[in-house]
């Protein structure tokens, strides 16, 4: 078994690295990954890693205008394993900056390059929410043990676009909820009213909209004039009882 260490900056330079490096804006450490063949045959693997719920997704920010890149690295328990060289790629960068925190003459180890056109990179590709959509989460006391549901959204909101939204457990199963949409982000614990160690995102009293029947996918469609920012939550329900929430979805359009 291999255990792999994927590392993201919110900003690196070419040939100098991320300018906080060691310490990285977000780590995983990946355990229990398919190891190699024992006789030294190239194997190749596909994981797919899904950060979306309970506050795992990294936020990064860049300076393009300040050669500010994005960073991201790996590190590797076997000798034998690492990234897939490939082509092209949006942004990409025709090197790599080596830091080897067992090297003896220091952690920099070099800037290199494969010389190739179009330009050549080790592979990464990344999934987030649109460009206008972002997780909410509780910051007082952080999710409840019954915040166990992800809503999620893969449409950019524009006014008179339609926006699917999705719910579903933490283990990526659908799930069917109501839905509503507020103007007003608050924190609420729902402990003392409905017993229940789960917390309200999007107010409910001030929502300007609910998204009913009960589905695991719902289609909004945005009002012509929308403009401001937005919060939206799921909901699972028993016998017209919650049970259940979900992060809230904070939309600016």
């Amino acid at each position: 078994m291999v255990t792999t260490t994927i590392t993201f900056y919110d900003e690196t330079i070419r040939c100098g690295g991320p300018p906080n490096w060691p310490t990285a804006d977000c780590g995983y450490i990946l355990d229990g990954l398919p190891g190699g063949d024992p006789n030294g045959a190239l194997q190749c693997w596909r994981v797919t890693v899904d950060l979306v719920g309970g506050g795992f997704e990294c936020d990064l920010t860049t300076d393009a205008a300040s050669n500010k890149l994005f960073g991201w690295g790996g590190r590797y328990n076997n000798d034998n394993s690492g990234p897939w060289v490939s082509w092209g790629g949006n942004g990409a960068d025709d090197s790599f900056t080596w830091f080897d925190p067992t090297n003896a003459n220091g952690s920099f180890v070099g800037c290199f390059w494969w010389g190739s056109l179009p330009h050549a990179s080790f592979a990464m590709q990344l999934y987030g929410n649109p460009r206008n959509a972002f997780a909410t989460y509780s910051l007082s006391e952080g999710a409840g043990a019954d915040d166990q549901l992800v809503l999620s959204t893969d449409v950019e909101a524009v006014p008179s676009g339609q926006v699917v939204l999705s719910t579903s457990d933490l283990s990526g199963f659908p799930v069917l909820t109501v839905m509503w949409v507020s103007q007003t982000l608050v924190d609420h614990n729902l402990s003392a009213s409905f017993g229940i160690d789960a917390h309200e995102l999007a107010e409910w009293s001030t929502r300007i909209t609910d998204i009913l029947p009960p589905a695991a996918n719902n289609v909004v469609v945005v009002p012509p004039g929308a403009a401001g920012v937005y919060y939206l939550q799921a909901m699972q329900l028993n016998a017209g009882a919650p049970v259940a929430l979900s992060n809230a979805v904070e939309i600016w359009i």
